[in-house]
């Protein structure tokens, strides 16, 4: 909208832009560079899922290469039934590539964080945050990371996979297209309310899988939405 100050006004609300002093051909440049359109996207968003049950299955049919590849991905889904194994984070800390955990628990499904970049918190560094507030968290999850609980999956409404879906699809998307990702978020999606919780997790001060940080940061925080 061209606004009566002669400005470009792009949306409305929080990260709205408006571009000033330019004519309609390089406003509409800046527009382009800002918001890119998704549907300009050089085909679909592809990546492979592994896992088991109904929320593997729905994201392996949207997102799962349709032929053969070349290489090995730049991104991965890993669909995991109550917590992420500790030897999956170890796995994944060390290929250097992307990772997007969706773990499957009994009322909520936990998309996130996106793992593999060099501000991104690493698996290892959620399970530092969790012992720091139970100590029996390696107990627990080692127990529900054991292959019998697995396989085992988890029901799901059909609601809560819908929604689902669709956050994976936007972070695996923007992912793949090199656009922003905030690092260390994840999403909780569950049927109360809505239940729709977004936290922050933050690299752990004494997880050793990354250099030492310049100071202590604190573990998660959440904001419900």
């Amino acid at each position: 909208m061209r606004r009566s100050d002669g400005g470009l006004q792009v949306g409305v609300g929080p990260g709205a832009t408006v571009v000033q002093g330019s004519d309609e051909r390089t406003a509409a440049v800046v527009v382009g560079v800002l918001y890119p359109d998704p549907a300009a996207a050089d085909g679909p968003a592809r990546c492979p899922v592994v896992g088991h049950g109904p929320v593997a299955t729905r994201l392996a049919l949207t997102l799962a290469p349709s032929g053969p590849t070349d290489g090995r991905a730049r991104l991965t889904v890993h669909v995991h039934q109550h917590v992420v194994p500790p030897d999956v984070g170890l796995a994944a800390a060390r290929d250097g590539l992307l990772h997007l955990p969706v773990v499957v628990q009994s009322r909520r499904v936990v998309v996130g964080p996106l793992t593999g970049r060099p501000d991104d918190p690493c698996l290892h560094c959620l399970d530092r945050h969790r012992v720091d507030r139970d100590p029996g968290w390696p107990e627990l999850s080692t127990w529900l990371g054991h292959p019998a609980q697995q396989v085992d999956p988890v029901p799901v409404p059909a609601d809560v996979l819908a929604a689902t879906e669709g956050v994976v699809l936007l972070l695996v998307r923007s992912a793949l297209a090199g656009q922003l990702v905030t690092p260390g978020l994840s999403y909780e999606i569950g049927t109360r309310a809505p239940h729709v919780v977004v936290r922050t997790w933050r690299r752990h001060p004494a997880c050793d899988w990354h250099p030492p940080p310049d100071r202590d940061v604190p573990g998660a925080t959440s904001r419900a939405g």
